[in-house]
């Protein structure tokens, strides 16, 4: 396994962390993980931890990646207006992650790139804990 996926009941959402350097085909993967996780609900926050591994994608399989996440299929699991942080420690990493955010173009979610976990926390925080539509 590539991720520890866990709900964060504080944070208000999902905290995924690479336990080491993750591919396309790990982050494809992770979706599953994360849904599978009791309690989660679509829309809910994620926060993308990187800090004990990496990321291992070019620009291409980044466009690819945002592509997989803008898909219908994958917006019903994930659901849509959530904010993802991704947090990364090492340059390199970081780089990836906002390459990631660039082609990802759409407005259903919010993303953004952080080198510090509490930062990122924060950023999560401010948008609210996820409250299910009536």
């Amino acid at each position: 396994m590539s991720f520890d996926c866990r709900i964060d009941k504080e944070l208000g959402g999902v905290v995924v962390r690479a336990t080491n350097v993750v591919g396309l085909d790990d982050v494809r993967a992770g979706v599953d993980e994360i849904v599978a996780l009791s309690g989660f609900k679509p829309g809910m926050h994620q926060l993308f931890d990187l800090t004990d591994g990496g990321l291992d994608l070019d620009q291409a399989e980044s466009r690819v990646l945002a592509q997989f996440f803008q898909s219908a299929e994958v917006r019903a699991k994930l659901g849509s207006g959530y904010r993802l942080a991704v947090v990364a420690s090492r340059p390199v990493d970081f780089g990836t992650a906002r390459v990631y955010q660039v082609h990802e173009e759409s407005d259903s979610i919010a993303i953004r790139v952080f080198y510090e976990m509490e930062e990122a926390r924060q950023w999560i925080r401010e948008a609210g804990s996820y409250a299910a539509p009536e």
